[in-house]
């Protein structure tokens, strides 16, 4: 099995850090909703979709899934699961795909997003966390799915065209 790229890893695991500090800092102060968006949750897609080869991805969702557990601390493991989880769905997913187009990246983190909250959510009410009944519960999910899927449209569209088009290619195939 070949070794990933230490370089386009290295970038990848940056913006991972940057994204986990905005979500714990930062984030919770813009969004006073009751959902927020999940910026790890969306780095790892992005590097998924558009980094699709060998153990690099797996490796990568579960050190996302670890940094979110550690700050968290409830229900350890859960996010690392959660992420590991998300990686297998993409990755099965794009086999049948030689491009990820906008469209197809939006539709699959939401979906996969989707899955998350709910998932959480459940965990949350099992653990006896209030998250204000049936219509909060609700509310956390859609707004979180509606935002990460928001979130995914700007970014990846970024990523797409802030990569050089040689990168972007050489990375899809």
């Amino acid at each position: 099995m070949k070794l990933p790229n230490p370089l386009s890893w290295s970038a990848s695991v940056g913006a991972l850090f940057f994204a986990w500090l905005l979500q714990f800092t930062v984030i919770p102060r813009w969004f006073l909703t009751p959902g927020r968006p999940d910026l790890v949750f969306l780095v790892i897609a992005i590097v998924i979709l558009l980094n699709r080869k060998g153990w690099g991805p797996y490796l990568f969702a579960a050190t996302g899934g670890l940094m979110v557990d550690l700050i968290t601390f409830r229900f350890l493991g859960l996010n690392v699961l959660l992420m590991l989880l998300v990686a297998v769905v993409l990755l099965r997913v794009l086999q049948a795909f030689t491009r990820v187009s906008l469209a197809l990246a939006v539709i699959l983190t939401t979906s996969c997003s989707l899955m998350i909250e709910v998932v959480r959510g459940l965990m949350a009410l099992i653990g006896g966390i209030s998250v204000g009944g049936i219509s909060g519960f609700g509310a956390i999910v859609l707004t979180t799915t509606l935002y990460n899927g928001v979130m995914m449209t700007i970014l990846f569209f970024i990523a797409l065209h802030l990569l050089p088009n040689k990168l972007v290619l050489m990375i899809q195939k």
